[in-house]
This record gives structure tokens, sequence and C-alpha cells, in this order.
């Protein structure tokens, strides 16, 4: 195996290949209860981090108020530049 194959080898190609040597340790069922815990982690992290953020931005309106402002202006330079 090249270099360069080795560095575009997914998660899911590791895992096959794994479940291609010994079909025993990983199922179907097991490589996509791995692949929907990894999504859900994911999705569940994002949506934590968006909670407190928009929590403490509430908790805190001088600072919303900057940040609003903030990217209204970026917003703005945006669609002026083109």
């Amino acid at each position: 195996m090249s270099l360069k194959e080795r560095e575009e080898k997914t998660l899911i190609d590791t895992l096959l290949s794994l479940q291609e040597t010994d079909p025993e340790l990983l199922s179907d069922v097991i490589i996509k209860g791995i692949i929907s815990t990894l999504i859900g982690a994911a999705t569940e992290s994002s949506s934590a981090t968006m909670e407190w953020a928009m929590s403490l931005l509430l908790n805190h309106p001088e600072k919303m108020k900057r940040f609003g402002l903030k990217l209204m202006l970026e917003n703005w330079a945006k669609s002026s530049a083109g």
C-alpha cells in the first residue's frame, strides 16, 4: 500500500479491513454501532456548545450586543466585497 493510499483511508475503510481480517471481531452490527455513536457524539457536542453559547450571551447582554454588532459588520464587509 502506497503512502497516498494510507493517507486517504477513512475510519470506515479501516473498520471494514479489520472485519475482513477477523469477521468475528467486527460484525456489521458492531460497525454500525461505532459509526452511530460517533455521529451522535458529534451532534450532541455541537448542540451543547450552541446551547451554552446562547445561554452565556443571554446572561451577558452587553457581550451579546457587541457580538451582534461584530457579526453585522462582518456580513456588511462580505457583501461589500463582492
